[in-house]
């Protein structure tokens, strides 16, 4: 029995002291070198880069959307004046076809501005991300011959120039009251008047 209870005890204490030396033990990750970071930046940077050219192309074909609804509601307007004989601001807007019509290309030219000035935004980040994308791969090219701590700047540069390319890179976000509509006069005498 005495023998039994000496070898509880020791598996006991045996068992602890894995425990303990589990819970101290520092599980060692393997270092990862500024140049691997730097890479693993420059694939977040070009899956940035690629975010920003779908949301470029998202916006030219809204653009192109807006201008082939414009043309198709002129059209209309023409047709209604033609076939009503419509000669003038007041009377385009007393006919429900034609003031609708204007209404919603007005509407859309608004849209129209918001959307190319997303546009213009689009293209300068990415026109950032190629200049920083270039920079970048000089930049891993040389870090393999510098020593860490001079890799530091570099890195927080980079990280820098991500984060900013990021913001532009998201969903875009359109609000219609920023939208400059010009009067439905204006709209008239633009497309109409004219004729």
């Amino acid at each position: 029995m005495r023998t039994y209870l000496i070898m509880l005890l020791l598996v006991i204490l045996v068992d602890a002291a894995c425990d303990s030396a589990k819970k101290t033990q520092v599980i060692a990750k393997p270092k990862v070198s500024k140049a691997e970071l730097s890479n693993v930046k420059l694939a977040k940077l070009i899956t940035l880069m690629e975010q920003l050219e779908k949301k470029r192309s998202k916006l030219d074909e809204t653009l192109t959307t807006f201008h082939q609804q414009i043309h198709k509601w002129k059209q209309q307007v023409e047709s209604e004046i033609r076939w009503r004989e419509i000669h003038n601001f007041t009377e385009a807007t007393n006919n429900k076809l034609i003031s609708n019509n204007l209404e919603a290309i007005r509407k859309a030219e608004g849209y129209q501005q918001i959307v190319q000035s997303e546009i213009d935004l689009t293209k300068a980040a990415l026109m950032e991300a190629d200049r920083v994308r270039k920079q970048v791969e000089l930049d891993v090219l040389l870090l393999d011959s510098l020593e860490e701590n001079k890799l530091t700047t570099i890195v927080e540069s980079l990280d820098f120039a991500i984060d900013n390319l990021q913001l532009r890179s998201t969903e875009m976000i359109i609000n219609p009251n920023n939208a400059d509509l010009p009067s439905l006069e204006s709209i008239w005498q633009k497309h109409f008047n004219a004729k």
